[in-house]
């Protein structure tokens, strides 16, 4: 049953056109918890998977890594690593970030290595632009590869923000028979109504696909203590998850029911800043 479930999996992930493939499963524990709503509010290295100009909103330096199992099947994984550095030597007011994602088994496996460089336009306004390099492998018969362009702009308005950013832009072609890699929409709002409560939505869009809608909220109910949960539409699921922060170190957990695949799928991350 495993198997035929992994070959389901790798069907549709080597379509004509590549509508599950490097598709930016934003793995890490707090995003996933909250329905995958990616908040820009959040102080996390993370962001910059979802949006490259979130690195600029960013007041640290900081990184972090996160391991998941997306399909609640041990076979297939996804790992995650960013770096943010919130300013640059050369200019004051600019972020880099850098990026990698894997996802896959033993027999199918696609990654993904991002650079994005962010900029505040103003004390309200953001943008930022980003180049990936995207290889998938199926050990023995397949090994292509892909190059994508990111764009992205956030607003921060007190108390709340809202992003909006295309991944893959250039639409790339991928393999012998030129797989095209879609393009990916996405817009976000995020608000906080006092300082320890979270509310965050978010819409995907890809062409010739239907809306997907994310929300989630986190709730700090000590210090260090943050509870979350979060709904999804487009495929329907539902989130929760914890985390725990100490000085500049935070560490997460989720867990997400797919009812389709009737899994739970499962999330740890780790984040530093300094």
């Amino acid at each position: 049953m495993k198997h035929l479930f992994l070959l389901f999996i790798c069907s549709i992930l080597c379509s004509q056109e590549l509508f599950a493939s490097f598709e930016g499963r934003r793995q890490d524990a707090a995003s996933l918890a909250m329905g995958g709503s990616c908040s820009t509010l959040h102080e996390s290295p993370f962001t910059a998977l979802c949006n490259p100009a979130a690195p600029a909103m960013l007041t640290n330096d900081a990184a972090g890594i996160a391991y998941g199992f997306p399909f609640g099947q041990s076979g297939l994984s996804t790992i995650q690593g960013a770096l943010v550095l919130s300013s640059i030597s050369f200019d004051e007011h600019a972020s880099a970030a850098i990026a990698y994602e894997r996802f896959g088994n033993g027999d199918y496996r696609e990654s993904t290595a991002l650079f994005s460089y962010a900029r505040a336009l103003s004390s309200w306004l953001y943008a930022g632009i980003g180049a990936s390099y995207m290889q998938r492998n199926i050990p023995g018969y397949i090994r292509d590869s892909a190059a994508g362009v990111h764009a992205g702009i956030a607003v921060s308005a007190g108390k709340a923000a809202f992003d909006l950013a295309v991944a893959n832009v250039n639409t790339p072609s991928i393999g012998e028979y030129g797989e095209i890699i879609a393009a990916r929409t996405t817009a976000g709002a995020s608000y906080r109504p006092v300082e320890h409560l979270l509310l965050s939505a978010r819409i995907d869009h890809r062409q010739h696909q239907n809306i997907a809608w994310r929300c989630g909220g986190e709730a700090a109910i000590l210090n260090s203590l943050l509870l979350r949960a979060g709904v999804t539409g487009n495929p329907s699921t539902v989130s929760a998850g914890a985390g725990v922060k100490f000085s500049k170190v935070s560490a997460d957990i989720a867990v997400t029911r797919h009812p389709d695949f009737n899994e739970t799928a499962t999330a740890l991350s780790v984040k530093i800043e300094w």
